[in-house]
């Protein structure tokens, strides 16, 4: 079948082009009408510092998509996920696909979700109605709880790709607003600190990340640590935190580590908190 071909913009299709291999089914049918064309030019230059730098990007995805299927199948009663900063990630498709009847899923951007609703419709009009798509600013998560259903008992929220260009303080003012909500599950992706990656993951890490700003003319991207997630999760009442390394995400992703060999030779984490 052939869907519409929507083209995206250079950052959004980079992050798309990379992230390809973790879809598939609905979620990939998703990706192919997509134009990615924008992103050859931003590749190229990126691929020149790492050739391999998708493997982060699709390592990250796979993880993602993995840990919160297991925390919507691992619930007894209806979901919902939250997924500010949403972009074109089809990762809604995956998780309502684990149960259509109890699961549901809000996204939010600042552009381009009135669009995307519409490639939901298109590729997924049996489940399309339990994915809301939202045009809105992110950066007060109080104006975010009122799209949360009332009858909401579970939440999950994914924060994956956003971290890097928010206020430091972003993540926090996520966790404290969202703890009134029965303490949510959160599945937060983000840059580490430059003393946690050795010398050579630090420099794929800060001329890749120095290029992408650039082309989006943003800030350099906030970093987190682990133990700074850690002590915000405690502070609201978290008591069960885990963190991926990209050597975990790569091995749940592929059984093996061929990048990813010490926990130091990435620059990315994910911290769940329950």
């Amino acid at each position: 079948m052939t869907y519409s071909f929507l083209p995206i913009q250079a950052t959004a299709a980079l992050v798309m082009q990379w992230g390809y291999p973790a879809f598939s089914g609905r979620s990939k049918d998703f990706a192919d009408a997509l134009d990615l064309t924008a992103a050859r030019d931003l590749i190229v230059a990126c691929e020149k510092i790492c050739p391999w730098y998708g493997e982060v990007i699709v390592n990250r995805k796979a993880a993602i998509k993995i840990l919160a299927i297991q925390s919507i199948k691992g619930s007894d009663k209806p979901v919902t996920v939250l997924i500010p900063a949403a972009g074109w990630s089809p990762l809604a498709l995956d998780l309502i696909a684990v149960n259509p009847d109890t699961a549901h899923v809000v996204e939010f951007d600042i552009a381009s979700m009135t669009e995307k609703k519409a490639l939901y419709d298109e590729i997924a009009p049996d489940i399309s109605s339990n994915i809301k798509c939202i045009e809105a600013d992110i950066s007060n998560p109080e104006l975010l709880l009122a799209y949360i259903p009332v009858s909401t008992e579970n939440l999950l929220i994914i924060l994956e790709g956003i971290t890097y260009f928010m206020q430091a303080e972003w993540v926090r003012q996520m966790v404290e607003t969202f703890s009134k909500k029965n303490n949510p599950l959160f599945i937060i992706e983000y840059l580490l600190p430059e003393e946690e990656i050795n010398a050579a993951g630090r420099i794929i890490a800060d001329t890749v990340f120095s290029i992408v700003t650039n082309t989006c003319k943003c800030p350099p991207p906030i970093r987190y640590s682990p133990r700074n997630l850690t002590d915000i999760a405690i502070t609201y009442g978290y008591h069960n935190v885990r963190t991926f390394t990209t050597t975990e995400m790569e091995y749940i992703r592929t059984g093996t580590n061929q990048y990813f060999q010490d926990k130091s030779d990435g620059w990315i984490a994910i911290t769940c908190m329950k």
